[in-house]
Formats: structure tokens, C-alpha cells, sequence
């Protein structure tokens, strides 16, 4: 299974798997530290851990790690379409998921705006794009004193191409 496929069965099905994701794309950044787009799937759940954690300084410390990953990792040109695809959805879709602050609503913003503005973006699942798009309305809604309508956590497949 690729590291995306691990992160959305994580974050998406089953969460209670995070710290075991968390383990398995450590030992391959161990085995191939140059892995860009494991770097950025490792800060997205590190991030998304830190939303689950009581004690308030090891949650700043974990979510502080997670977003510095997400922020500092830069893919390289050489990097795929679709994968530059998968590294938007996960960064994007934990960004919008994160408070304010320590993640401002300019960088939730952006970061879905890269998302829905990739040429393949209407290659992602429908329910996938439908996240996404909820996720943009959500804060649309934040930035024009809307709240936003909590719906809970619904299952998704991972990405698949989309079939005519």
C-alpha cells in the first residue's frame, strides 16, 4: 500500500490507526529519507494526532512538528502530477481541519486553493472533491461570520480515477 493510501485509511476509515500510519511511514522515510511526499504525509498525521492528545505542550509540540513538515517540505519538480495531486489533498484537507491559530485562515485558505486550482483536481473521487469543496465552504463561511455546519466524519474510498 503507498504511503497516500495509508494516510487516507488512517485519517479517513479507520483513525484509531494513526500512530501505527504514523509508524509505517517512518520506517520508510528510514529506508528512503528522500521521499518528499512521505515527509509531507508524516506531518499531516502528526497533525491530525495532535487533535487527540490531552496534554496541551506535548499537543503544540506534536502539532508544531506536523506543520513545520507540511510547511517546509517542498516536492521536486520532478514529482508526478498525481502525486503532487495526493500531497495537495493531504495537506490541504489537514490544514482546513486544524484551529486558528496556530494556522491562520490565509494558510487553510491557500492550501485548499492549490488544491481545487490542480489540473487534476477533477480526477479525485467524487466524495474526495466533495471534502474538499465542503472543506473551501466551510472557510468561506469562517471569513464571512458563517458557521459552519459540523456533519461528521464520513468513510471515503481512496483516490481512484474517475471512469467515463
Amino acid at each position: 500500500m503507498d504511503s497516500f493510501s495509508l494516510y487516507c485509511w488512517a485519517t479517513e476509515i479507520r483513525p484509531d490507526e494513526l500512530m501505527r500510519v504514523l509508524g509505517l511511514i517512518e520506517a520508510r522515510l528510514a529506508q528512503k529519507p528522500q521521499r518528499h511526499d512521505d515527509h509531507v504525509y508524516r506531518g499531516a498525521i502528526l497533525a491530525r494526532l495532535s487533535l487527540q492528545l490531552e496534554d496541551p505542550a506535548q499537543r503544540r509540540r506534536v502539532l508544531a512538528t506536523g506543520l513545520d513538515l507540511m510547511r517546509t517540505t517542498s516536492l521536486p519538480a520532478w514529482t508526478g502530477q498525481v502525486a503532487r495531486l495526493q500531497v495537495l489533498y493531504a495537506g490541504g484537507i489537514t490544514t482546513a481541519l486544524l484551529p486558528q491559530p496556530p494556522v491562520s485562515a490565509v494558510e487553510a485558505w491557500q492550501a485548499l486553493y492549490d488544491l481545487l486550482k490542480h489540473p487534476g483536481f477533477n480526477t479525485l473521487h467524487p466524495r474526495r472533491r466533495a471534502v474538499a469543496e465542503a472543506a473551501h465552504r466551510t472557510l468561506a463561511g469562517r471569513r464571512h461570520g458563517v458557521s459552519p455546519v459540523h456533519t461528521g466524519r464520513t468513510a471515503m474510498p481512496c483516490m481512484l480515477p474517475q471512469r467515463d
